[in-house]
């Protein structure tokens, strides 16, 4: 079994607990209003959501835009999903094998593009789904610092910075990076 496919294994036994992310917490619902600014920013009539989970941002999204489209590598987490934002469509795929049926306005990748290892193929991918990518990642969160998270933020340099907004949370110390880049021209 590849790693990849290990690493999204385990996601899905995660998501099988009822709220795994602790979405009511402070933080998480000062991360969706901050993220909501960032798509406000730009064009959002068509808005794709990788890495969904359970819905808790995509229902904040179907207030935005009447086309949001959600996908995750969780069986568990697309059940869910489907419950907490039922305007939205969703679909069981990876990044990597996701078929659009269109180009999208904004992609959001909310901490989940450090689970992806082929950061060069995911944004590959990215730019052809859509225009604008809204991210977020924890840059460094103890006991840990996501290196992975920093390969992409190095990689995504090559697309022009709309807006930054970083955050930090005392316990445990963390660093949050959110923005809005520009993927096409």
């Amino acid at each position: 079994m590849t790693e990849q496919k290990s690493i999204y294994q385990d996601l899905d036994k995660v998501n099988e607990q009822e709220d795994p992310w602790a979405t009511q917490h402070p933080y998480n619902q000062k991360a969706f209003k901050q993220l909501l600014s960032l798509i406000e920013l730009v064009p959002h009539t068509s808005i794709l959501e990788v890495g969904c989970a359970q819905g808790a941002f995509t229902r904040h999204l179907v207030e935005i835009s009447k086309d949001v489209t959600g996908i995750d590598v969780s069986a568990a987490a697309i059940k869910q999903a489907k419950i907490h934002a039922k305007d939205a469509k969703f679909h069981l795929t990876t990044l990597e094998d996701f078929k659009p049926e269109k180009h999208y306005d904004v992609i959001i990748c909310a901490e989940i593009l450090y689970y992806i290892k082929d950061s060069k193929k995911a944004l590959q991918k990215l730019e052809e789904l859509g225009d604008y990518l809204v991210i977020s990642n924890y840059i460094f969160c103890l006991p840990n610092v996501s290196f992975g998270s920093l390969r992409y933020e190095v990689a995504l340099r090559k697309y022009p910075l709309i807006k930054r907004i970083v955050t930090t949370f005392p316990m445990p110390p963390t660093l949050t990076l959110r923005s809005v880049r520009k993927l096409r021209k």
